[in-house]
């Protein structure tokens, strides 16, 4: 079997879209042909289970596999849509704090023969961030343009445990939401792609254009049965990038065009 590659979508700053990225991602690369789990660890405001419509499906949560309440197979729901992709519910409180949480987690990943593993981290606590960087091949940082989600994504990766970095974890960075329509915004306070990337140090992922459809899809719990192929390329091109393919900014977005503006 194909090595299991995990990685952490997270954000200190609220709001800036942590939960979409990681939906999308793991919606794109169960389309690709991966069998993907996407976790949620939001313990305060869980959103996974709406976006994929399995909010009425998850009785469960990995607090209880952890203690040892119940067992994976009654833990993972099965998204109605792309057999590959599954859904670990969220937890009702911090995991991977005590004592062989992080070893039951894998074994469970082990065992369901996951091959891309996505952690949704936003609204996780710090503790919950130190704990699952030793375990992932990559931390994805989520920003939006404005300077606060710029400055929380650096100081982010600028204060990052070392068991992190000892682990060789790539990280990358992610921006969402950004406004291609009206590109004069600079000037109110927005920051261009470049200007981002210099203030984080981290070397980009991928850009998801703000949209509308997007938005629409996961307010509906439409996201990986109802895939739309503009709305959807961000996602496709950096899952691909993650599997190592070169694959050009905005590619099969139709904003092609905008890369020497950014």
């Amino acid at each position: 079997m194909e090595k299991r590659r995990i990685y952490a979508v997270c954000s200190l700053k609220g709001g800036v879209g942590c939960s979409t990225v990681c939906a999308g991602l793991a919606a794109a690369s169960a389309r690709g042909g991966k069998r993907t789990l996407a976790v949620d660890l939001d313990v305060r405001f869980h959103s996974l289970d709406f976006f994929f419509g399995m909010q009425d499906r998850t009785l469960l949560d990995l607090s209880s596999f952890l203690m040892g309440k119940v067992k994976s197979d009654g833990l993972l729901v099965q998204d109605a849509s792309l057999e590959n992709l599954w859904l670990c519910p969220a937890p009702d409180r911090e995991c991977f704090r005590k004592e062989g949480e992080k070893d039951l987690f894998l074994k469970m990943l082990e065992d369901g023969g996951f091959e891309r593993v996505y952690l949704d981290l936003s609204g996780a606590g710090r503790d919950t961030l130190d704990a699952v960087g030793g375990m992932c091949d990559g931390i994805l940082g989520v920003t939006v343009q404005n300077p606060a989600s710029v400055l929380a994504t650096q100081i982010l990766f600028e204060e990052w445990q070392a068991e992190a970095r000892e682990d060789g974890a790539k990280k990358f960075l992610i921006i969402n939401r950004f406004d291609v329509a009206d590109l004069k915004s600079y000037r109110n306070g927005r920051q261009r792609a470049q200007e981002i990337i210099d203030q984080t140090h981290l070397p980009l992922l991928g850009i998801l254009p703000e949209s509308y459809s997007l938005l629409r899809r996961t307010e509906e719990g439409l996201l990986s049965s109802l895939p739309e192929e503009r709305a959807d390329a961000p996602f496709f091109n950096m899952a691909a990038r993650l599997e190592g393919r070169q694959i050009p900014l905005f590619e099969g977005t139709g904003i092609e065009k905008l890369r020497k503006r950014l």
